[in-house]
């Protein structure tokens, strides 16, 4: 944009497409501007994993990270960026200044011009009414109110005044009212965000949860709530029709179990965010994944004590309807279904899974992915097996394609037809006979070599082995 500043877009659909884009063009592009931004456009879905992604490439490269929904925005980042440059602070805070209070400077100077009204009661009538045009179709004695007085706000909320007065910061004279029938309104609302707010309980509330019945989604993440017992009883109680339910970030301790099964929630969100909040969530007990049988989506990532597979990942196998699991960073070290028969299948309708920032290190763990036949989708981006550079990841992306025969999607990129069969073919090559005596339980270990064989026969040249078991 000028000597001293640069900026590089970047669209999330085209990151997921190649997710190595932005790391090359860094590492290869020098940067040598004081102002280094990164001007990201949300035009994917779900954004929330990759802008997470890139909030930390934002911080390791010292960018700026803006935020835009649609190309029109992006534009006016750019160009406002560009009126602005060479401008003093001081004037930028001037004109901030002028443009917030512009409105307030035109009213207030119409207002005073009535010989009774002066600027702190022009300002206390904005702020009871706000607006000027219900101002002058107020009635003498809504204009003449004092502490104490019943006031209709908006025409339809009956309030009490209980403050006129200075607030911290913020300037000008302010109002202060108490909203007489605020629990009559609740009964319309679906999704409540009590996120960030620092609370350390919930209040029985009897008069106020009785109008909360058809809440659907319920996120508390952020706060300070010490036990997970307080959560089960609050959400048995009271929410029993609860879908979505977000407690990221939290250090609550697993003291309870629910007594109740929560037959509609689908989605569960417990992921952390902030090492200074970390989860900690190192199991996941039985009882708990028998309340929550309808469960389609989860969320456990950034819990890095969580570790073992067996026996707490393979307990969420028996969620009937789980689609989506998504477990980055956890210190998983390996994948091991355990033994089933025919009439038991673990995770029978999982068709995405997400397991980047792990120490998965053996293509063993990706053999029993194969036993998921749902999966179409599954991600696994730094782990020991699977790095960042694409010329390294060759093989181990052909491994793990060859390895998952239902899979169209490899850390979010489609898989085409050559490159599917083009895996096939190093795979069964990789482990061709001479390498091996048709060993059992290398035949158990690589179920799907055998089925590649039946089907393609046996492979013409060996070529060497780099494969890991």
């Amino acid at each position: 944009m000028s000597r001293s500043s640069c900026a590089l877009y970047l669209s999330l659909r085209y990151h997921q497409l190649s997710p190595n884009y932005i790391y090359e063009r860094l590492k290869t592009t020098k940067l040598p501007y004081l102002l280094k931004l990164l001007l990201v456009q949300c035009d994917v879905n779900d954004p929330s994993q990759s802008l997470k992604e890139l909030a930390r490439l934002s911080i390791i490269y010292e960018l700026i990270l803006l935020i835009s929904w649609n190309d029109e925005e992006s534009a006016k980042y750019l160009e406002t960026y560009k009126i602005m440059e060479g401008k003093s602070a001081e004037s930028l805070m001037d004109l901030q200044q002028y443009q917030s209070n512009d409105f307030l400077t035109k009213y207030i100077d119409m207002i005073t011009e009535v010989k009774s009204i002066n600027k702190t009661d022009g300002q206390t009538l904005l702020h009871a009414f706000g607006s000027l045009e219900k101002i002058l179709n107020s009635s003498n004695e809504q204009l003449s109110m004092k502490i104490g007085d019943h006031i209709l706000v908006d025409g339809k909320h009956s309030a009490t005044i209980c403050y006129f007065g200075l607030v911290d910061n913020h300037p000008g004279e302010w109002i202060g009212k108490q909203y007489s029938d605020y629990v009559l309104d609740l009964s319309s609302l679906i999704r409540i965000d009590y996120s960030c707010q620092w609370v350390n309980e919930f209040d029985d509330n009897n008069q106020i949860y009785k109008n909360l019945n058809q809440i659907k989604e319920l996120n508390v993440r952020q706060n300070l709530i010490t036990n997970w017992s307080q959560l089960w009883i609050i959400l048995e109680k009271y929410f029993s029709r609860l879908e979505i339910i977000n407690v990221s970030n939290s250090r609550m301790n697993l003291d309870l179990s629910p007594s109740n099964e929560f037959i509609f929630i689908r989605e569960f969100i417990l992921i952390d965010t902030d090492n200074n909040y970390l989860n900690r969530l190192s199991f996941i007990s039985e009882i708990f994944v028998e309340r929550i049988k309808n469960l389609t989506n989860l969320s456990l990532s950034d819990n890095p004590t969580l570790i073992h597979w067996d026996p707490f990942i393979n307990r969420l196998g028996i969620l009937k309807h789980l689609q989506e699991l998504i477990i980055n960073n956890c210190g998983i070290e390996t994948i091991k279904l355990i033994n089933q028969d025919d009439s038991i299948e673990l995770f029978p309708s999982l068709k995405y899974l997400y397991m980047s920032d792990n120490t998965i290190s053996l293509y063993s763990s990706i053999n029993e992915l194969s036993r998921i036949k749902s999966l179409i989708s599954f991600g696994i981006l730094r782990n020991p097996i699977y790095g960042l550079n694409q010329l390294e990841n060759e093989t181990p992306k052909q491994m793990t394609i060859a390895r998952l025969p239902n899979l169209t999607h490899l850390n979010r990129v489609s898989i085409s037809r050559d490159e599917r069969q083009g895996a096939k073919m190093n795979y069964l090559q990789s482990y061709e006979q001479v390498n091996f005596d048709k060993k059992l339980d290398f035949i158990n270990e690589h179920r799907q070599y055998q089925l590649l064989i039946e089907k393609h026969s046996e492979p013409f040249k060996p070529i060497v082995n780099q494969a890991r078991y």
